[in-house]
């Protein structure tokens, strides 16, 4: 690939700006889950970890917010706060650092997503210069994709590809940024999963999404942030607590699994976009939220928040807009290993309910369900490895690997 080919990458978001065209899907065919759960006994023995209060700056974690594994087992943590990436090879042996913050060539205006391609080719998430930087498994940089989003942007979560050196772009936790105006409702609700070829220069919209419409509009929280010699009015439109979020997890045959609805459901989607079966589980059902509910939530994260120190500007807002969803969905999250194995975690009970995710294979086989104080893993890695993001009560992170037993892979 040829370096600095910037204009190249150019996406734009509004209109048809999309290098392929998006793959409309047959009829669905349902696949329903058992009932009642099937709990599993399986142990996560731990291999390593890593995170500690004082030590070297590399093990001292300012905020993980993305982790991944490379294809020889070598881990990625990404600092959002330090703005590097740090880089373990599989005994947890420190290697180095790729990254730091700044405007220059592989350097980051912020840092929140992360990917390791099949190729080893390291991909990382700028949302401040709208940019996913590419960087050789070394630590090398290489290439940038900048991604015009004209008024509207958000960034999304990376997954690559257990297929190919391609992956993809879509779903997760976002906050939808609009210069200078209030994000449009009807398009915060249309979530395009992106396709990216880094060696052919090729970027497509493999899926339209489209998440449940809100019974109130959006609302928004108003900052503003340097960007160069230019100061730019950013409005935030910060998601109601227990909206129903996109999830996004590869398939190994190229295809997707992803969950776009309050209910149990996840449709397994082919390589060309066509939706193959819907996964379901019918008799779980969304909690309606009442505002008892919203109020003793809202106490609980404002206590946690002052414990914690603050500095999470996004949950700040968050807590201090008020806003819930009128009900609270079913999946609260959901990864895929590179076997195709999906972990598929359920909101708790309301209001202490234990975590339990379910576990199915990408064939809509269900392998059962565990009741785990982990959740699910930040990240799958090759044989059998996983790693968690932990914090203990100081607030200090670790990244806890941990090895999945056969029958769960």
């Amino acid at each position: 690939m040829r370096r600095g080919t910037r204009g190249r990458w150019a996406v734009r978001w509004r209109g048809a700006f999309v290098a392929g065209s998006l793959a409309v899907g047959g009829p669905v065919v349902g696949q329903q889950l058992p009932d009642a759960d099937r709990l599993l006994a399986a142990e996560l023995p731990e291999v390593w970890r890593v995170g500690a209060m004082e030590g070297a700056v590399w093990e001292t974690f300012g905020r993980l917010s993305a982790a991944a594994f490379g294809p020889d087992g070598r881990l990625y943590l990404l600092d959002g706060l330090r703005r590097a990436v740090v880089v373990f090879d599989a005994r947890g042996e420190f290697l180095h650092e790729i990254g730091g913050p700044g405007e220059g060539p592989g350097e980051f205006g912020s840092a929140s997503e992360l990917a390791v391609l099949a190729d080893g080719t390291v991909v990382v998430g700028d949302l401040r210069r709208r940019t996913l930087h590419l960087f050789e498994p070394d630590g090398a940089y290489r290439d940038a994709i900048r991604l015009e989003a004209g008024g509207f942007f958000r960034m999304e979560d990376l997954h690559a590809s257990p297929r190919d050196a391609t992956f993809f772009q879509g779903g997760g936790r976002t906050v939808s940024m609009s210069i200078s105006q209030g994000a449009d409702p009807a398009e915060m609700r249309r979530r395009p999963i992106l396709e990216v070829d880094p060696s052919r220069g090729a970027v497509a919209t493999f899926y339209q999404a489209t998440m449940p419409e809100p019974r109130e509009a959006p609302g928004d929280a108003f900052s503003s942030t340097d960007s160069g010699p230019i100061r730019l009015n950013l409005s935030a439109a910060i998601p109601p607590t227990w909206q129903p979020q996109l999830w996004v997890a590869p398939l190994p045959d190229g295809g997707l699994a992803v969950v776009e609805s309050a209910e149990w459901e996840v449709r397994l989607l082919s390589p060309s976009a066509a939706v193959r079966t819907t996964l379901a589980r019918p008799n779980l059902r969304p909690t309606p939220v009442t505002e008892e509910m919203a109020e003793r939530d809202r106490d609980r994260r404002r206590r946690e928040f002052q414990a914690s120190g603050g500095g999470d500007m996004i949950e700040e807002m968050s807590i201090e807009s008020g806003r819930y969803w009128h009900e609270i969905p079913v999946i609260a999250e959901m990864r895929g290993s590179p076997e195709g194995v999906l972990w598929v975690e359920r909101s708790p009970e309301w209001p202490d309910g234990e975590v339990r995710v379910d576990v199915v294979r990408w064939d809509g086989s269900y392998l059962g369900t565990l009741a785990t104080p982990f959740g699910l893993p930040d990240a799958f890695g090759p044989d059998g490895v996983a790693v968690w993001i932990e914090q203990d009560e100081f607030g200090v992170q670790r990244a806890v690997v941990r090895r999945i037993p056969p029958e769960l892979r």
